[in-house]
């Protein structure tokens, strides 16, 4: 393969790394007002029950104490979101720099870092 095909070739392919990024970090904004979505109607479905438990009803306060499980859970699929976009947006960084044939250090052993310690919390978390 020639050197100019070559260039080309990894042009082309961190262009399509930086759209995918943007399309990932895109689909995560979706799915992250989606889950706040059910986080807002959990959390009121909560105080609804808070308001109507009135005395000892144990299984009022059962079912209570299941959606305030439910939320936490709903919590912790929210951070790891959130946590999904960050690496994305460090990861369309360090394309950004490939796009530009810019060299910035600093930025790109940040970027790296940010990328990398994201990646090692989901996978052993």
């Amino acid at each position: 393969m020639s050197k100019e095909h070559e260039k080309q070739l990894v042009a082309l392919s961190v262009w399509a790394e930086l759209i995918g990024y943007i399309g990932s970090i895109s689909m995560s904004i979706m799915k992250l007002r989606e889950i706040e979505a059910s986080e807002r109607a959990t959390a009121a479905r909560i105080d609804r029950a808070r308001k109507e438990e009135g005395g000892c009803d144990i299984d009022a306060g059962a079912a209570r104490a299941g959606l305030e499980k439910q939320l936490a859970a709903i919590r912790a699929i929210k951070a790891l979101r959130l946590a999904v976009i960050v690496q994305d947006l460090a990861d369309t960084v360090i394309a950004i720099n490939d796009v530009r044939g810019t060299n910035q250090p600093l930025v790109l052993a940040l970027a790296g870092l940010v990328s990398g310690g994201i990646s090692a919390y989901k996978n052993w978390a």
